[in-house]
């Protein structure tokens, strides 16, 4: 198995007739879904797609465009899913970085960058009707040869694409699998969009572990959420803070009835008072905190019975993969020391496209030329174990009178004294010299400082704390820190 439209031939060739999606208005088999990749893969050839094209696909989670992403595998393509809701700005950008063939979108998005046809996603799937559906007429395509670019969120500029073969979303789709133990009974739950890495993953290990992908949407993720779990009978969900936030506010409801068996999570830290909510909500379900980035997909998993053992940690490094800390230097750390992590293994993807400067920056070449190695640019510890655990980001650190301070502490500390379901420390800035932690929580402002006070050193509270009714998310569901700054800087 070489490519990932190859995970998909593998499990129809076997379980054709099984369910491998479900959406609100269609079910289809892993027959269906083949079939459907072949006209798709037909069609794009038709239309001149060659070999290491790049599609620009911007769509919403859909049945399709999981087809048509299996089809453009086929053709040697490159799939760039970026999300529905993209910007003018980002979209103009994006088209000018990676020059898109051909662009698929549901509705016609003048770019003047582009000049390269768009095509109604309306109209490819009318069109595809009258491909062969069997099998496909197409050059050979090799193992590193370009599957994805994917878009990182742009939360600290202008987005930048993860050059992503098929061989690196292959192993990572194995690593994760040993892990989780998926099984071909299992209903993945998908809320998060196939643009975020993590929403597009759980096709590959839905497909790869011969289970069922049921399509929610983000909006799907508000108060019918635990309904639509129920009614599609998810056994696993792949989450994030924000969602888990919510599934924690509705479960009280239906705890007895919902079938969930994992929930795994990612993107941010799981605060330990989510966990714990969770455990008494749902005693049987197994939570899998887990650590990665983009540029090197899953990193590490801590397994649920190790959540006890190992409070806080973000689990060991996968099978074939290999972390350790250093200083800014670049020397290695000893056990326990606070330094940058570094990842070694074929997860490593291979570089940022159109970017050879911070390619170099982040990324380094093994003793046989290949790229192999990734510098995270995230802070972390490592314990005599082997255990991760992650302390924060390389700029999560701020002087505030004179001292280093970190954001982290601050809002663990929040997390762990019970005062807000969500706090976010913003540190200051060229444009705005004071620190401010904005925060979710029904508590006063004034018993919040207090309570902080009795845990922390008056150096480190913040200068100002803002309660908001609901924090800003980007459409990956992470809080969207660039909107709390526009709040700061309207303070």
């Amino acid at each position: 198995m070489n490519y990932i439209h190859q995970i998909l031939d593998n499990v129809a060739r076997k379980y054709k007739k099984k369910t491998a999606l479900i959406a609100r208005d269609e079910v289809i088999t892993y027959q269906e879904v083949q079939e459907r990749s072949f006209q798709f893969g037909n069609y794009l050839l038709q239309q001149g797609i060659e070999k290491g094209d790049r599609i620009l696909l911007k769509l919403p989670n859909s049945i399709d465009l999981i087809c048509l992403l299996m089809g453009i595998s086929r053709v040697g393509g490159v799939s760039v899913i970026i999300n529905s809701q993209t910007t003018k700005y980002n979209y103009d950008y994006i088209v000018s970085d990676c020059n898109p063939k051909l662009i698929i979108s549901e509705e016609y998005n003048s770019s003047k960058i582009s000049i390269n046809p768009i095509i109604l996603m309306n109209t490819v799937k009318e069109e595809i009707k009258n491909y062969d559906k069997h099998k496909l007429l197409s050059d050979e395509i090799e193992e590193m040869d370009l599957a994805l670019l994917i878009y990182t969120s742009g939360s600290t500029g202008r987005p930048k694409a993860v050059v992503s073969p098929h061989s690196n979303v292959i192993f990572c789709t194995k690593a994760i699998s040993e892990v989780l133990e998926i099984n071909d009974c299992d209903i993945i739950g998908n809320f998060l969009p196939f643009s975020f890495d993590y929403g597009l993953y759980q096709i590959f290990l839905s497909f790869y572990n011969k289970a069922t992908l049921a399509l929610g949407e983000v909006s799907l993720a508000g108060v019918q959420f635990v309904k639509f779990l129920k009614e599609w009978k998810v056994t696993i969900l792949p989450s994030v803070p924000h969602l888990t936030e919510g599934l924690i506010k509705l479960l009280p409801r239906y705890r007895n009835d919902v079938p969930l068996r994992i929930i795994t999570n990612t993107g941010e830290s799981l605060p330990l008072s989510y966990i714990s909510k969770l455990e008494v909500l749902i005693p049987n379900c197994k939570i899998y905190p887990m650590y990665g980035l983009t540029e090197c997909k899953r990193v590490s998993i801590l397994k649920p019975h190790e959540i006890a053992i190992k409070p806080g940690s973000v689990g060991k490094p996968l099978q074939g993969v290999k972390c350790y800390v250093v200083n800014e230097q670049g020397n290695s750390l000893k056990v326990g020391e606070i330094g940058e992590l570094v990842v070694e293994g074929p997860n490593v993807m291979t570089g940022y496209w159109n970017n050879n400067s911070l390619t170099n920056e982040k990324f380094k070449k093994n003793i046989h030329g290949v790229i192999n190695t990734l510098y995270t640019g995230d802070l972390f510890k490592i314990d005599n174990d082997g255990y991760l655990y992650f302390i924060g980001r390389t700029g999560d650190y701020y002087k505030q009178k004179g001292f280093r301070i970190s954001l982290k502490e601050i809002e663990d500390t929040v997390y762990n004294l019970n005062l807000a379901e969500i706090a976010v420390l913003i540190p200051p800035d060229d444009l705005v010299k004071k620190s401010i932690l904005f925060l979710k929580t029904d508590k006063s402002i004034s018993y919040v400082k207090e309570k902080l006070m009795e845990r922390i050193e008056s150096y480190k509270i913040p200068d100002e704390i803002l309660i908001l009714k609901e924090m800003p998310v980007s459409v990956n569901k992470k809080i969207d820190k660039s909107k709390l700054r526009e709040i700061r800087s309207q303070i």
